[in-house]
């Protein structure tokens, strides 16, 4: 299986090798005269995902700096959120090798900037089919750096993020009709993010369009369609590296 872990629009160069969600419970349980115990059930609390991942402080063969997925899967992720909070492009730009040093200064950034970070976890399984993916804004909880020894010039990093809802009030004010009728009218609406896919992506690996497109729009798109309007007569061909895949 291959997985791909995005902080930010930079994918980690190592991939964790262990990844743990937990999805809090927020049910309380209440004392029933004479009945016992009874569950009052509401609905699930922030998620929170921690993983510890490795940075590398010299070029290996195995550390991953390729653009592979990230105009698909990133671009209509960060959207409307990077353009609000500015934390789309907190690693650059730039996928050629990068010190230990560049990803640390970007998650302190983030840290003390305190901008809500988008989280993808891109899964194929070993023939290169999507499997599922992880996307959501996230907060820096924690994270704790790493020096060993044994690993020489390399850091750890051990991070703790959790899910970060857009929330905010909203202003209102009274406004009168021509008859003197009062009603409420909302000033600023309160913020939330794009969830509109982009109008096309360019496949920058061996995916087959069925592939990327069910992994751009999580099986929400049709991937027909979209190999039809782009002009592509196979969607299950491996050899597209380089094509434009129009989604809209």
């Amino acid at each position: 299986m291959s997985y791909y872990f995005y902080l930010g629009e930079t994918l980690l160069p190592v991939a964790p090798t262990a990844i743990d969600t937990t999805i809090n419970g927020k049910n309380t349980t209440i004392n029933l005269i004479d009945e016992g115990e009874a569950t009052i059930i509401k609905a699930p609390g922030l998620t929170d995902i921690s993983f510890k991942f490795m940075l590398p402080n010299r070029e290996y063969p195995f550390a991953n700096y390729d653009t592979s997925l990230r105009r698909g899967l990133i671009d209509y992720a960060v959207g409307e959120v990077a353009k609000r909070f500015g934390a789309g492009r907190l690693f650059g730009n730039s996928f050629s090798y990068k010190p230990a040093a560049t990803f640390l200064d970007a998650i302190k950034d983030a840290k003390e900037n305190v901008n809500p970070m988008r989280f993808i976890v891109t899964r194929m399984n070993f023939d290169g089919a999507m499997l599922w993916n992880t996307n959501m804004l996230t907060t820096i909880e924690d994270y704790t750096i790493s020096e060993n020894a044994n690993n020489a010039t390399d850091i750890e990093v051990a991070i703790k993020l959790r899910e970060y809802v857009p929330f905010g009030t909203q202003e209102v004010e009274v406004v009168k009709d021509k008859d003197g009728k009062e009603t409420l009218k909302v000033k600023e609406r309160r913020y939330t993010p794009d969830e509109k896919y982009p109008a096309a992506v360019k496949i920058t690996n061996q995916l087959s369009v069925l592939e990327t497109v069910k992994g751009v729009g999580n099986g929400t798109l049709d991937w027909r369609a979209a190999a039809k309007r782009s002009g592509l007569e196979n969607p299950l061909a491996k050899n597209l590296r380089g094509k434009v895949v129009k989604l809209g």
